[in-house]
């Protein structure tokens, strides 16, 4: 795997074990398991959150200039907020490694 798409991988792979179906289903392998599972809930439920609210601040942050990318060529206000900040191949790195499957 090159490196560049190593970074995007690795964040891929960690919010998707911070889910909170993924606390869930190693529930049945811990001791005390409703208490152990209900926190695991929670604690996913809370960073998912707050992880959500970081990349919200950093899409509007990125934005240059709010009346372009409203009415961008492309149809995707997240898309070209990726296309100005980091070009296209950095924007096709990004959308590619968000959702690999």
């Amino acid at each position: 795997m090159p490196v560049p798409m190593f970074v995007p991988r690795l964040f891929t792979k960690l919010t998707n074990r911070s889910h909170p179906f993924v606390t869930l289903q190693m529930t049945e392998e811990t001791r005390d398991a409703a208490m152990s599972g209900s926190i695991g809930i929670i604690m996913a439920i809370g960073v998912s959150s707050l992880l959500g609210w970081f990349l919200i601040l950093g899409l509007l942050f990125s934005i240059q200039d709010l009346d372009s990318t409203l009415a961008s060529k492309t149809g995707q206000p997240v898309t070209q907020i990726f296309l100005d900040t980091v070009g296209e191949k950095g924007a096709i790195v990004l959308m590619v490694s968000k959702n690999p499957h």
